[in-house]
């Protein structure tokens, strides 16, 4: 049985739009606390240090919330000694030059810090050699954005060229979808709800760019082959639990017409992520220690 969570441990957002409705209940938009964004920065911040990363490479960085957050926690990740940030619209490049301040730059100590930062306005599927140093790789939210042509030679160049020791990908669960409470009027229907622009199938995206969204089953289909096709092994995890998403609905008397909730909610996850690593003896079929 789940249980809806006590208001305490989440937050709940009100439309302004709907201040003249006359249901209290239909005007609350609930959302992760904290939010999904967050949650995803605040894992791949704690999965670069468990492996002692030393240069980064955030492909598809967006306005740059993770170079952000790896400059205020630096301290906790020693080996950091270089992020390198590649973002294709140049806006939002620019929006990271103006994140980069005194005051993110500068280490509570007081002390200068010695980390570099390199910003890319460039496509995330063109070879770029100085990539090559990059001993972790992340992508967060990016693949879901890609065409098929793109996908494969973001696979190739990321797996096969660059080859770091870590590779962290995090991408939307369609699996999940279901769950999501209805929107709470037309505007947040129109702003949360997208059919699939490709037209390949008949889901309902969370994103209007979003080329797919795949199932639990997909992604860890396709990061498998790509793990055995480039020598890496892959674990599957993610954030934003079922159990943690404060739903309006009620599953005390049982599924009714909400959808049956999944046999596993603790590890049944809105963001999906999949954590590579390298392995240092790629299996072959001939192996010659000379």
């Amino acid at each position: 049985m789940v249980r809806m969570l006590s208001k305490d441990v989440f937050r709940i957002s009100q439309s302004a739009s709907n201040a003249n409705s006359t249901s209290h209940h239909e005007l609350q938009t609930v959302h992760f606390n904290p939010r999904l964004i967050v949650q995803r920065i605040s894992f791949i911040v704690a999965v670069l240090e468990r492996y002692k990363s030393q240069t980064v490479l955030d492909i598809g960085s967006g306005p740059g919330i993770l170079l952000v957050e790896l400059l205020r926690q630096r301290v906790n990740i020693p080996s950091l000694n270089t992020i390198i940030a590649v973002e294709i619209d140049e806006e939002l490049v620019q929006d990271m030059v103006g994140k980069l301040t005194k005051d993110v730059c500068i280490q509570k100590h007081g002390e200068p810090s010695d980390i570099c930062v390199q910003l890319f306005n460039a496509s995330l599927t063109v070879f770029n050699p100085r990539f090559q140093m990059a001993d972790a790789i992340v992508a967060t939210e990016v693949i879901e954005h890609l065409d098929d042509n793109e996908l494969s030679s973001f696979s190739t160049l990321v797996f096969g060229t660059y080859r770091p020791s870590t590779v962290i990908l995090t991408t939307p669960n369609y699996d999940f979808n279901k769950y999501f409470d209805s929107p709470v009027n037309e505007e947040e229907r129109r702003t949360t709800r997208f059919k699939d622009p490709t037209g390949r199938t008949d889901r309902i995206f969370r994103q209007a760019d979003h080329r797919f969204e795949w199932t639990m089953d997909e992604f860890q289909t396709w990061c498998s082959r790509i793990a055995s096709t480039y020598g890496y092994n892959v674990e599957f995890t993610g954030v934003g639990s079922f159990r943690s998403y404060p739903t309006r609905r009620d599953y005390s008397n049982g599924p009714d017409s909400n959808p049956q909730p999944p046999s596993d909610p603790g590890h049944f996850f809105a963001s999906q992520i999949s954590i590579f690593r390298i392995v240092e003896c790629p299996i072959s079929d001939y192996t010659f220690i000379l």
